[in-house]
């Protein structure tokens, strides 16, 4: 059980790995065109004279305003628990379609290769239901598109406050591709815990923010030269109490963001396959 327990978390952790676009502008209603005949010059003029701050929250809101994307996750994780080791594999995506339309539809499926077992994970927001899929439970709530798109996209990867005390450093570095490299580093504790309680639980772990020690978080994004995210490179490690095991976590993820204003998701699920549960009881 203890096993099972930590790689279930880590599939939570590595759901939650990708960057939260959350932006309280007036941008999210507006979509994005990649192949925009703006003047590609003057845009990457004007990007190169941000701050590193800058550019980044100017790229978040790029992804927050995209109707549509994907995004493909690959990594490393290390668990150690009760003098156990296991040294996994993590493999993902992400899809996300009709952000800006009435009926979104958003999808995460998650695998973890422990060389041993092979355990997957699945979201999906669908037609007013919010879906989980896990060894531990099969789930579903009722939610709104405000509450669905808040949930996949708030995770402690947060960057729309980082000209905050939410990290210790953000750099910027110019990219051999035209575009620019920004390192966000010492994420502090409080930060990092605030998101976490919710989700957790609704995969049937009873872990709040309060077990949960992060001991260091550095975070490194590529944006090209339109200013859209592309790439991202997360490693931490952190350690959580869960139901009386220390359970210590290592990891070095990387995602790719892809295929803006033409991703497609295609869901099937059975609703009656999964138990009802209270959004109030499983969020708060």
């Amino acid at each position: 059980m203890k096993k099972l327990l930590a790689i279930i978390l880590s599939l939570v952790i590595l759901s939650m790995c990708f960057i939260s676009c959350e932006e309280d502008t007036d941008n999210s209603s507006q979509t994005i065109n990649t192949n925009s005949s703006n003047n590609e010059s003057g845009e990457t003029a004007s990007l190169s004279a941000m701050t590193a701050e800058q550019l980044l929250t100017y790229a978040a809101s790029k992804l927050a305003s995209a109707d549509n994307y994907t995004a493909i996750i690959s990594g490393n994780v290390s668990v150690k628990y009760s003098g156990n080791t296991i040294n996994m594999t993590e493999s993902g995506v992400i899809k996300m379609e009709n952000l800006n339309g009435d009926t979104p539809e958003m999808l995460t499926d998650m695998t973890l290769d422990t060389g041993d077992n092979i355990v997957m994970m699945s979201m999906i927001y669908t037609d007013g239901y919010y879906y989980t899929e896990s060894p531990l439970s099969k789930v579903k709530v009722a939610m709104t598109k405000e509450q669905a798109v808040k949930l996949f996209n708030s995770s402690i990867f947060s960057v729309d406050d980082t000209g905050s005390d939410s990290f210790q450093g953000v750099k910027k570095t110019d990219a051999t591709d035209g575009g620019w490299s920004v390192t966000c580093s010492g994420m502090n504790n409080v930060s990092a815990s605030s998101a976490f309680g919710g989700l957790i639980s609704s995969f049937g772990v009873d872990v709040s923010a309060n077990d949960i020690e992060f001991n260091n978080i550095t975070i490194k994004f590529g944006i090209n030269k339109e200013g859209l995210i592309v790439t991202q490179n997360l490693q931490l490690t952190m350690s959580i109490d869960a139901m009386g095991t220390q359970i210590e976590y290592d990891m070095d993820i990387s995602s790719e963001f892809k295929d803006y204003g033409s991703t497609t998701v295609n869901i099937s699920v059975n609703s009656n396959n999964f138990s009802e549960v209270d959004y109030s009881n499983m969020f708060g």
